[in-house]
């Protein structure tokens, strides 16, 4: 079952060089753009981080050079490659606990591991369009 999760991350580290290369080659920086690819690919390390049960090493809006993401980009495809190779149909139930950072008072919440795979592959997708989009 992680085998298709694989394939997706797959999925996901092309298209994102393909957003890479497409900003490299702007003739001038496209803040709104940039911020956007640093955002999905920080969404990636912040949940590596919390699947991996690590502290967090980024921010959910950091500013990032071009160079800066594709080393995040590296780390995350090693970093999610590494957590799915060996996971089984019962280990995407697991839930995993975390804090939402979308309320003015962060409360515990939690979701299963396949439930979090899903959205943040859903999530990427729908701030590259953005990113195509401006």
């Amino acid at each position: 079952m992680t085998s298709s999760y694989l394939k997706q991350f797959e999925f996901e580290n092309w298209s994102n060089t393909l957003i890479l290369k497409t900003l490299e080659s702007l003739p001038k920086k496209e803040e709104r753009a940039q911020l956007l690819f640093s955002h999905l690919l920080s969404s990636h390390a912040m949940w590596l981080c919390r699947v991996t049960k690590t502290g967090l090493n980024c921010t959910l809006f950091q500013e990032r050079t071009l160079a800066e993401c594709e080393q995040l980009m590296v780390e995350n495809r090693l970093g999610w490659s590494k957590f799915l190779e060996n996971k089984t149909q019962t280990d995407l139930q697991e839930k995993i606990e975390f804090l939402s950072a979308w309320e003015s008072h962060p409360s515990k919440r939690s979701i299963t591991l396949e439930d979090a795979l899903i959205h943040l592959i859903n999530h990427s997708s729908y701030h590259r369009g953005q990113i195509v989009a401006s």
